[in-house]
């Protein structure tokens, strides 16, 4: 268990009150399963777990070190995806927005729990993080600025959307 505390300016906390339709979402990749869903993966590769050992139990990227780097920019929130997948991302999105988001290639360890599962897309995408580690929400204009300190510190990224106004009744995320 761990703890920290902090203080923040009011004008510099990042959160949904800063994001707005027009906010683009870039997705950093995660490293694996970033020690979600451990029950289930447990289950699924109990028959030959020695042969994804070093899949399982590969390191968590530590994202906090993009924040002081982010800070510079106009940067809206953040989005860490743990359990729960991309059900995390609307935590950070007010309610009158949704996220259309787009496609992307998802890592093999993901790719073969759905097949020994048979889960659905969407309840992968509900379940694990299928690739996606963390979340940035920004403006458009800071792009080419946030692209390369993402680059320069190592972490791979790509265009997970950008929000747009939901029409009443709509839900949050569209897959």
């Amino acid at each position: 268990a761990g703890f920290a505390s902090g203080l923040v300016s009011e004008d510099e906390v990042w959160g949904p009150h800063n994001v707005k339709a027009g906010s683009v979402l870039w997705a950093l990749e995660s490293s694996g399963f970033h020690s979600n869903g451990y029950s289930l993966l447990r289950k699924v590769f109990e028959k030959d777990l020695e042969n994804w050992l070093d899949v399982l139990m590969r390191p968590t990227h530590l994202y906090v070190k993009l924040s002081k780097v982010l800070r510079e920019m106009d940067v809206h929130a953040f989005a860490h995806i743990t359990g729960g997948g991309v059900l995390n991302i609307p935590r950070v999105m007010p309610e009158n927005l949704k996220l259309v988001l787009k496609s992307w290639a998802w890592p093999e360890e993901f790719l073969e729990v759905q097949k020994r599962t048979a889960m659905t897309s969407q309840k992968m995408l509900e379940t694990l993080n299928c690739g996606i580690g963390f979340v940035i929400f920004a403006k458009n204009s800071e792009k080419k600025n946030i692209e390369k300190k993402i680059q320069d510190m190592g972490f791979k990224h790509f265009d997970l959307g950008v929000l747009e106004k939901k029409d009443g009744s709509e839900e949050q995320l569209v897959y």
